[in-house]
């Protein structure tokens, strides 16, 4: 359970400091509150859109492993990239903001079924109430960390660093938990 913890901790944290600091983000561009707004909800509806087609795509083919794996990645590669972005580029942030959340969201479906199908049902409500709450735990520390490393730097990209390290432990320990794991039967969808 705390190996299934520590990889939901990857998406958690990049959720849970995306829903806190994004505005911030954007708006550090120059936008106006409602610009902000307008701006801010751009990668969520794009991500609640992939979400479901991601999870119906893990499903399909019965494959929960790699259905996390890749989108951990995807959170690690565009966060790395947004130390490149300057103040002028918003729409690039915008994107990557996107591709982050794509990946936060996209691992929600296939790691809940990941984590169902290996603690079986006797131990399942207990298991996935500890592993949600210690994810979110990761969650919490994370956005004060972002604080802090954004008020020390002054760069919201520096502040995100820690999401990467979690991120990429949880995409180390997914890989390691799915080696040799066979794949569930395909659900119809």
């Amino acid at each position: 359970m705390l190996a299934l913890a520590l990889v939901y901790s990857g998406a958690a944290g990049a959720s849970s400091a995306l829903a806190l600091w994004q505005p911030q983000i954007l708006k550090s561009f120059g936008l106006t509150n409602f610009q902000t707004g307008l701006v801010n909800a751009i990668p969520y509806g794009i991500a609640a859109v992939l979400m479901v087609l991601w999870g119906r795509r893990s499903d399909r083919h019965g494959e929960r492993v790699w259905h996390n794996a890749l989108p951990l990645s995807w959170i690690i590669v565009a966060l790395l990239a947004t130390l490149l972005v300057s103040q002028t580029q918003l729409w690039l942030m915008v994107a990557l903001l996107t591709v982050v959340l794509i990946g936060t969201y996209a691992c929600k479906g296939p790691f809940w079924a990941l984590s169902s199908e290996m603690l079986g049902p006797s131990v399942a409500a207990a298991g996935l109430a500890q592993i949600n709450a210690l994810g979110n735990l990761a969650g919490f520390v994370t956005n004060y960390l972002l604080g802090w490393i954004k008020d020390a730097t002054g760069s919201f990209a520096v502040s995100l660093m820690p999401i990467v390290v979690l991120s990429a432990a949880g995409l180390i320990v997914v890989l390691l938990i799915g080696r040799g794991r066979p794949r569930t039967s395909a659900i119809e969808v």
